[in-house]
């Protein structure tokens, strides 16, 4: 799988240069919605890079479809994680939850919902480290995954941070800086 950079995600994440309205807006999610309709088109993912830079895409909704394309991520939709499942263990939960505590301030919320954010982050990173123990948490990694819950649900945060870690930041998920120090 080619590996992307965390420009390519954040990019999506950021605001458009200038706010859209009414039918200027419309035109432009209707062409979103006309770019994600042309799977498998050679230019798709072209196009979505310029879209991200020039316009952005619009929305939660619209987001949750474009980034898996942009990442070139393939979920099977039967990996999804239950609420349910006991806490998962692994080897750094103790600075997973020093950094936990510190993030999402730089978002406008009530202090209700960023104590359920920081549930659903503290939740992410967990399974995705569990899940995964070969990859190692990284200072500004709960950053990375902030991102991703404040545009999907739980469950598809914890899938899409999983594929980003092993995929796009593995480089930085070793145990040692070996291999990050030339990137």
């Amino acid at each position: 799988m080619p590996h992307g950079t965390s420009g390519q995600w954040m990019a999506a994440a950021r605001p458009p240069p200038h706010e859209l309205s009414g039918r200027e807006r419309a035109n432009h999610a209707a062409y979103i919605v006309s770019v994600l309709n042309r799977a498998g088109d050679p230019g798709q993912v072209e196009e979505l890079r310029r879209i991200a830079v020039q316009g952005g895409f619009l929305s939660a909704p619209l987001r949750r479809r474009v980034w898996p394309i942009l990442l070139n991520l393939h979920i099977p939709s039967d990996s999804r994680q239950r609420e349910t499942e006991p806490a998962l263990d692994h080897r750094e939960k103790k600075q997973v939850l020093l950094d936990v505590v510190r993030s999402m301030t730089h978002f406008a919320m009530r202090r209700d919902e960023r104590e359920a954010r920081l549930k659903q982050l503290r939740r992410v990173i967990d399974s995705v480290l569990a899940a995964n123990p070969s990859l190692h948490y990284y200072q500004g990694y709960n950053d990375v995954c902030s991102v991703a819950i404040m545009v999907m649900d739980n469950e598809d945060a914890a899938r899409q941070v999983a594929e980003v870690a092993a995929h796009h930041y593995d480089t930085h998920t070793h145990t040692n800086t070996c291999c990050t120090a030339g990137s």
